[in-house]
Parts: structure tokens; sequence; C-alpha cells
């Protein structure tokens, strides 16, 4: 990364850090309110940066350019429109990842039904996992899927736009083949997601049990750099469930505000948009992936979000979309992302 880039992130840490605030109330009060024109902002050091300082793959983000396409301003991709409607659900699953049920004509009839404003499938891309079971679709499942949704699509013209999406593992030294599957396939939009601490899927029930070998500020440490390095990639137009770690309830305590500036400054420079995962108000957890401290600081650095059920069922479409809906507007967010061929268009709210 270059020096002026460095300083250019260093500076958007220190902004977005008086946005943020731990440990001060409920909701982040006491401080999480604060904008980012709000006091003296002093330039912190470089040394000892966390999870951006030069890492392992700080080179990648030009490698892989070609499979971001970001050739308009933001600020001429608005979308007039109605603010009636929920917000489209960019992230919906497939029984052939074999952890799901349900047919997709399903999952878009259960979208209808709620009137929201797009349906947005990401199917879990054959990335190689450190795991046993079958959670990922296969190419030959893919191919199929591509066909499948452009069926889906022309079948509800005019009635719901229905996109072809997928969610990418993130894992170290595996980026080709995610970039291999964004140049095969015509997505719509790619979430980038992190499962998997090396060989640890956290996120699964079965594993809960590691969770007690970590001190938990380092485990958050560790996470947060994966997630900024999958970010630094390039290859993605969504980070997910930006805070997926806490999901069975170990939070991190204190001020870790230093971890959700660094990530979130990441995603401004990276010009990516962060999920509003509402799965996490069904998991131990009881709340949305990211939190409102984190939705805050994402708000302050003029990150965009979007909206994603992780429906593995089509009951689970759309699910506690007006709660996470009045949540970003509580923030202050009057629009959200939406994909077409990896261009992103900001909906009104």
């Amino acid at each position: 990364m270059s020096s002026q880039t460095d300083e250019g992130l260093a500076a958007s840490e220190s902004e977005i850090a008086q946005s943020v605030s731990f440990g001060r109330g409920p909701s982040g009060t006491g401080g999480a309110n604060r904008g980012v024109g709000a006091g003296p902002r002093a330039r912190p050091s470089r040394t000892g940066s966390v999870l951006c300082g030069g890492g392992r793959h700080g080179d990648l983000p030009l490698q892989y350019a070609a499979w971001r396409k970001r050739t308009t301003p933001l600020s001429l991709r608005l979308v007039e429109g109605p603010v009636s409607r929920l917000p489209a659900d960019i992230h919906l699953h497939s029984k052939l990842c074999g952890h799901a049920t349900g047919e997709l004509e399903e999952y878009i009839q259960r979208a209808v039904e709620l009137d929201l404003a797009a349906i947005g499938f990401s199917f879990h891309l054959p990335v190689t996992i450190p795991f046993p079971q079958k959670v990922n679709v296969t190419r030959e499942e893919l191919d199929t899927l591509v066909r499948d949704v452009a069926r889906l699509r022309d079948a509800y013209q005019g009635t719901i736009p229905v996109l072809f999406g997928g969610e990418a593992d993130y894992l170290p030294g595996a980026e080709d083949q995610v970039a291999a599957l964004a140049a095969d396939y015509p997505f719509d939009h790619l979430i980038g997601s992190v499962h998997f601490i090396g060989d640890w899927a956290f996120d699964h029930p079965a594993t809960v049990a590691r969770y007690a070998d970590w001190d938990r500020r380092r485990l958050y440490e560790t996470y947060f750099r994966l997630l900024c390095d999958a970010m630094r990639t390039g290859l993605f137009d969504i980070v997910g469930h930006i805070d997926l770690i806490k999901k069975f309830g170990h939070r991190l305590e204190g001020d870790w505000s230093d971890l959700v500036a660094e990530v979130c400054a990441v995603a401004r420079q990276r010009d990516l948009c962060v999920e509003i995962n509402t799965a996490g108000f069904d998991k131990p957890v009881g709340e949305q992936y990211a939190s409102e401290a984190i939705l805050r600081a994402c708000f302050a650095a003029g990150v965009p979000i979007a909206f994603g059920s992780d429906a593995h069922a089509p009951r689970e479409v759309g699910r506690h979309f007006p709660r996470a809906v009045a949540l970003a507007r509580a923030v202050g967010y009057d629009h959200t992302a939406r994909f077409r061929a990896r261009e992103r268009t900001l909906h009104p709210l």
C-alpha cells in the first residue's frame, strides 16, 4: 500500500473512531451519535496497526481489480423511486448447498408476498474449505443455478427483479478460486464472508467449544484481520455479516472501536458495501450483523449498506426487515445498495 494511501487510511480511522463508542450504556450511548466533524482529529501513527499495516495481501487489490466494476461515481448512481417497499433481500441460498431447503421459486414468491424491492440469491460458491460436510454448491450445480435464475428472472419480470449472486468464503491462498468464479459466471454481486479461522468453522454449532481456547481480544483481532484482508483483495462487492464472530454470544467487552474504525476505513477505501444481515436476530447473539455501533461507524465513513436475510428456507426471506430498516434509518441511512452485473446503484430506503 502506498504511503499516500496509508496516510489517507489513517486519517479515515481517526475520523471514524470518533463516531464509535463502546461500553458506555446501551446502543453505544454517550458517544455513538458523534459525527465525523466533532472535535479535533489527530492523525494516528500507523505503527502497531492491528489489521491493515502491510499484511500478507497488501498488494492484492490491483491484481484482482478487473473483477470489480466501479466506473461511475457513487453520487451519480442514485436511483429515485418509492420508499414504501421493504428493501431488496440480497442474501438468499439454495437447497443445493446441502443445508438449505425449498425451491428457488418459493423464495421469490415469499419476497413478492412481502413486497420486497428485489430478491438476490447469493449461492455458497465452490471454494475449497477445511470442512468435511457439503456446504457449498459445485460448479455443475452453479451451472444449473445460472439457468434457473435466468428462467425465473424472465418469469417474474415486471413483478420483482431477480438477481444472481454468490457468497464466497475468504481463506488466505484461495483468492484465485474466487477470481476464476467471478470471471466464469454472470454474477450481479459477490458477497465476501469469513467463516473460518484456520481450520476452525467458528460459526458452526458443533465447534462452539473452541471459543474457550481464545483470548477474546485476540480472537476479535484475528477475525477482523481476516475480514480486512478479504476486503483488500478487491474481489467482492459486499461484506457479509461483518461481525459474525459474535454469533454465539461471545462479545468483546470494553472499547474495541479501534478494530471497528480500521475495518470501516478499509471498506470505504475499497468502495465496498456492508450488509445488514438479519439472521443474527435468530441466533444466540440476538441482534443483527452489523451491530449498531458498527453501523454508526460505517455511516460516518460513508460506507453504503445492503440488506440480507441469509435465508436458507423460503419462510426466512426478508425476516426482521422492518426492524433492520428502522435501525438503519435511526443511524442516518436513507438509501440502500443493489447490484446488477457488479454495478452498484443506491435506492431510497
